[in-house]
């Protein structure tokens, strides 16, 4: 699509997000029924359990559900192609509606039967010969990382980008090499290791994000609901 044509798009949505609101309001929030969310998110979890909860209260409401790095995600967020995105530590305006859900942090994962599974702690200095496994260009993953090698003067020679990051998680599974994710972001492994890094101890923001707009809308505001207050036994948001 041509950025004239993102723009008409942009301003198209506003205008059925209005109309919307006004349908809704003049329905009085009658019982929520069929309907579309698009959500994207820039890891599998927390999104797929609230799905998951979600889905369980509203069985008829369509589910799109993707994956994306973390720039694609604002990205989409900000020209309106998705409702919801469930991603960290987001870019902060007022055209967005933000609602912090919990933290995390980021860590080595490792198979077990690594030599640094091992230990309790390393630093990023230790992981300069090993191969490193990334998610794509746009990730804050890749943002991070380049910003504190560059602060630290050591160059990780031996990268392998991949699509996502349940790909590096695959990858570190079978040897591939050694995966920076955060901590909470895929579904637990038996089979892997989680390593504190010493210049990766920040807490980052998990948060539930929406266009300002959107916030009031029935879908929207009930997925809210499920996700950040806990309501998961309403089936009649207001």
């Amino acid at each position: 699509m041509t950025r004239a044509g993102q723009d008409l798009f942009a301003v198209s949505d506003r205008l059925r997000t209005l109309e919307q609101l006004i349908a809704e309001k003049i329905d009085d929030y009658s019982e929520l029924s069929a309907g579309n969310l698009r959500i994207i998110a820039n890891a599998p979890r927390p999104a797929l359990p609230a799905i998951a909860r979600y889905s369980a209260l509203y069985p008829q409401v369509q589910i799109e559900f993707s994956l994306a790095s973390w720039s694609m995600a604002m990205q989409k967020l900000r020209e309106r192609e998705v409702e919801i995105a469930v991603i960290v530590s987001p870019e902060r305006s007022d055209d967005l509606f933000i609602r912090d859900i919990g933290i995390s942090r980021y860590k080595a994962f490792v198979r077990k039967d690594h030599p640094i599974a091992k230990r309790k702690k390393i630093d990023l200095r230790d992981l300069a010969d090993e191969i490193l496994i990334l998610p794509e260009d746009g990730s804050l993953t890749q943002k991070l990382i380049s910003a504190k090698a560059k602060k630290l003067g050591i160059t990780f020679s031996r990268l392998i980008k991949t699509t996502s990051f349940p790909v590096v998680k695959e990858a570190i599974l079978h040897g591939v090499g050694i995966g920076l994710m955060l901590e909470d972001g895929q579904f637990p492994s038996n089979h892997l290791a989680a390593v504190e890094v010493e210049e990766m101890n920040e807490a980052h923001s998990l948060c539930v994000v929406t266009p300002a707009d959107k916030r009031d809308l029935r879908l929207v505001k009930s997925f809210f609901n499920v996700v950040v207050d806990g309501s998961y036994g309403e089936t009649n948001p207001s």
